[in-house]
């Protein structure tokens, strides 16, 4: 099997030196890849706090008040996120499909309240794009569904009610057609290359090594990488040993053996860890997506004995036309800089209807239906670097300009004589800085810093020509950390 792969490989010429490789030139389709993690987060805590006060009064015969107070809360929570991707690149095809759930639990509480949450959601996504030569079409699907629930219970006096449950669920859908030019290559493999031949040479003594040399290697490391293994025990050594087969068949020879071999390892188990591209392309695309949520709650007051009930449910669709630019390159083997842009606009219809009911001393149902339509137009950009020292460290540093124009009337679909106009504009600057560190093939560290520039300007005004005007500033900071595990 390994002599079929690698003989399809030609003998490179190796008289000129590798000093002026280009990244950007790296154009193999022969990607199809897949991979799949689940992650386990436990978090808890727990807090607990006392409180002594005295007061006596100046009057005389006062008597001494005493008060103390004592809470202990705590707080549990669980997370299980599981995520799968297919990547696959040929000339005719590209291809990216995306799985991703997530199941969560949290539960905290006092003496005096309980709350707990549970909550499931899952998210499919199919891209496509079908070329004939730089010219594509392209078809995009995908699908989300999610479910909460929500119980919180409270015993002590001064609150308003006592306890509350709330049941809420959510589906979308989203389709995508566009025409388009132009690709993006997929040049990772080629980057491993350059990486693990610069650390043969200051390691493993290989000498000096030409340009065709990376190319035949970056495509014998993809054709690897493709090449399924049924027993896993045995998928690492069986890919070090194609590696060590596409090098030597490219003239690659060491002068210290163990010092190669611990080099091939070290760099194949993480070398492949972060994608990389070169190239543009820009598409027109009619856009059509929906959402349906369903919300309910149920609560009961403090000094009564019957429920209070509200529900609320909301259907929407967007219908639109986006226009998409993306480009990438490979400054050199250690940076990647990349645009995007994305500037559309359609209309939005949406149905809201809420019902509320009273079981108490009184009992009776409201109803209100509402069709509200919006126009809406959004402009978003974005410019970042990927900065990559090492096979195992990757800063990104990304800024996003996103503005959003939308208008809203009732009554663009029925006649209705408590017309609303509603304009809104809003404005959002996104600087972010990345870091993600490996530890082991598996495991690995991520953290992001991001700040949220935030302009909203609002214009409303209703039949009889009342109407408010505001804006709002905001700049939120965040800060995200945290640890993935890997399993295939």
């Amino acid at each position: 099997m390994k002599i079929i792969i690698f003989s399809l490989l030609t003998f490179a010429s190796f008289s000129l030196p590798a000093q002026d490789y280009n990244l950007n030139d790296f154009k193999f389709r022969f990607q199809n890849y897949r991979y799949a993690y689940f992650n386990f987060n436990l978090s808890g805590n727990n807090d607990y706090r006392y409180n002594s006060s005295k007061y006596k009064g100046s009057f005389p015969n006062s008597n001494e008040i005493k008060n103390t107070n004592d809470k202990n809360t705590f707080s549990s929570s669980i997370d299980l996120p599981f995520r799968y991707a297919h990547i696959k690149n040929t000339d005719r095809l590209q291809h990216v499909e995306n799985f991703a759930s997530q199941i969560s639990y949290f539960n905290s509480g006092s003496k005096h309240a309980i709350q707990k949450q549970n909550s499931a959601s899952f998210d499919y996504s199919n891209n496509n794009r079908i070329y004939n030569g730089l010219h594509f079409t392209e078809i995009n699907i995908s699908l989300g569904a999610c479910q909460n629930y929500y119980k919180y219970f409270n015993n002590e006096y001064y609150f308003s009610y006592r306890n509350s449950t709330q049941n809420n669920s959510m589906g979308n859908y989203n389709l995508s057609l566009g025409k388009g030019k132009g690709r993006l290559e997929y040049v990772t493999d080629a980057v491993t290359a350059m990486f693990l031949l610069n650390d043969l040479k200051e390691k493993a003594g290989i000498g000096t090594y030409s340009n065709e040399q990376i190319e035949q290697i970056a495509r014998g490391i993809t054709t690897i990488r493709n090449t399924r293994f049924i027993d896993y025990r045995y998928r690492l050594i069986d890919q070090l040993t194609l590696l060590d087969s596409t090098l030597k068949l490219n003239g690659i020879t060491p002068n210290n053996m163990i010092r190669y071999f611990t080099t091939l390892n070290d760099n194949w188990l993480y070398a492949t860890n972060f994608q990389r591209f070169s190239g543009s392309r820009w598409s027109v695309n009619y856009i059509n997506n929906g959402q349906a949520t369903f919300y309910n709650y149920r609560y009961r007051y403090a000094d009564t004995t019957g429920f209070s009930k509200q529900s609320y449910q909301n259907n929407s669709m967007y219908n639109g036309i986006e226009f998409n630019y993306d480009w990438s390159k490979q400054a050199s083997l250690y940076i990647q800089r990349n645009f995007s842009a994305r500037i559309g606009g359609g209309l939005n219809l949406y149905t809201d209807q809420f019902r509320r009911t009273y079981e108490n001393d009184i009992f009776y149902t409201t109803t209100n239906n509402a069709k509200p339509d919006v126009t809406r137009y959004y402009a978003n950009f974005s410019y970042g670097y990927l900065f990559q020292p090492n096979t195992r460290t990757f800063i990104t540093f990304n800024t996003d300009l996103n503005a959003t124009l939308t208008n809203r009337t009732n009554g663009l679909r029925v006649a209705n004589t408590s017309e609303l106009k509603l304009r809104e504009l809003s404005v959002f600057l996104n600087p972010n800085l990345s870091i993600f560190k490996f530890f082991t093939p598996r495991f690995y560290y991520s953290a992001s810093l991001t700040a949220n520039c935030q302009l909203n300007h609002r214009y409303r005004k209703d039949i009889i020509n009342e109407y408010d005007k505001s804006s709002n500033y905001a700049l939120p900071v965040a800060l995200n950390t945290g640890f993935t595990y890997t399993f295939y």
